[in-house]
């Protein structure tokens, strides 16, 4: 669909009524027409250079016609086009209970199954509404066009939905989302939606109806969330990065492809019943939010620390709770309870349970 109008030099012309980007030449004829490329996400214009009058123009710009492509934005999502990899510190490949499961995402109601390429999202069959989602730090304000993105296959959908939400995962006035219906292949769907206002702490979610046979059942390739009136395709995935993003909201210390590790910590007592240590981390960890920890550590299953006595002799000390003291930016400091530590020792702090333990600091939204 096309206005009439000028273009930046005044020639008359149309531009289009969905990404105002003007399409000169038919108000002044082809001595006149423009060349409307994108070079590195900006619209850039050269004049034909085939005709005289407009040649300084062309020589100008033509040149970056053999770059001119559509740059894809960057997402305003994490860890969410798993064509080509996933962040999953967990370590699971299924999640069938409610809370976070694969970086960033939250299930509720929701199996999530990680496969190659992609994943599967399959609603339970409960008298509750089911989501999977991602809360942003992004606010989608008033006025401002936003687009939603999917590629996937959707086996079976029944009053589900697509769609851009609340943090607390309300709809947003005036948008609807896209209603999800079955079909038979991976396909391409998108989304355009502008907020009547702002929505701070904005989320991307899937919803299906608290009926029992309100479903879905998706197996996602790719989301994004991105500004504007479009899709503009798939930023570069790049492992490094995604993880760095992602580990501003969760950190698993320990490594779970390796199942003999042990050592979490060195601490020095302060008392008898407290000892402090600090952990390196790799990024600086959200602001504003103290990590808790997600740990296997506890009464039935209690974490060693290990030092060694005034007597000369070693001492083994049950450790029961560890939790974040304070945090910098390169570390956190936990705090351990035990008994029995002597002051001004220095400990080594150990995991009992060396097959299947997990330590996750936590700041997801």
């Amino acid at each position: 669909q096309y206005r009439f109008s000028r273009c930046r030099w005044g020639i008359p012309g149309r531009f289009c009524h969905f990404c105002y980007i003007p399409i000169c030449g038919s108000g002044g004829g082809t001595d006149r027409t423009c060349l409307v490329i994108l070079h590195n996400g900006e619209a850039q214009y050269a004049s034909n250079a085939g005709k005289a009058a407009n040649a300084d123009n062309a020589a100008k710009l033509n040149g970056l016609a053999s770059e001119a492509y559509i740059q894809p934005q960057d997402d305003m999502l994490i860890n969410s086009n798993w064509q080509y990899g996933y962040i999953n510190q967990k370590g699971q490949i299924r999640y069938n209970t409610d809370g976070y499961c694969l970086d960033n995402w939250h299930a509720y109601n929701t199996d999530v199954i990680i496969n190659s390429g992609s994943i599967n999202i399959k609603s339970k069959a409960q008298d509750s509404y089911k989501h999977f989602s991602q809360k942003t730090e992004h606010t989608l304000k008033a006025g401002n066009v936003y687009t939603i993105t999917m590629l996937a296959k959707i086996n079976s959908a029944e009053n589900a939905f697509f769609r851009p939400s609340t943090k607390q995962l309300n709809g947003i006035t005036g948008v609807s989302g896209l209603k999800l219906t079955a079909g038979s292949k991976f396909e391409l769907y998108s989304y355009t939606f502008i907020p009547t206002e702002d929505v701070e702490s904005g989320a991307l979610d899937f919803i299906a109806g608290n009926g029992a046979s309100h479903n879905y059942d998706i197996d996602l390739a790719a989301v994004k969330l991105e500004p504007g009136p479009r899709f503009t395709g798939w930023p570069v995935w790049n492992y490094a990065l995604e993880l760095a993003r992602c580990q501003r909201y969760q950190i698993e210390i320990f490594d779970k492809k390796i199942t003999g590790q042990s050592y979490l910590a060195q601490v020095k007592a302060n008392g008898s019943t407290l000892a402090y240590g600090a952990i390196p981390i790799p990024v600086s960890m959200r602001d504003g939010v103290l990590p808790v920890i997600k740990t296997d550590c506890s009464a039935d299953n209690p974490y060693l620390a290990f030092g060694v006595c005034s007597s000369g002799y070693n001492s083994r000390i049950e450790i029961t709770e560890i939790s974040v003291y304070s945090k910098m930016n390169n570390g956190v400091v936990l705090r351990a309870k035990g008994s029995d530590f002597i002051q001004g020792n220095d400990y080594q702090i150990y995991v009992n349970n060396t097959s299947a333990h997990h330590f996750l600091l936590n700041c997801n939204l």
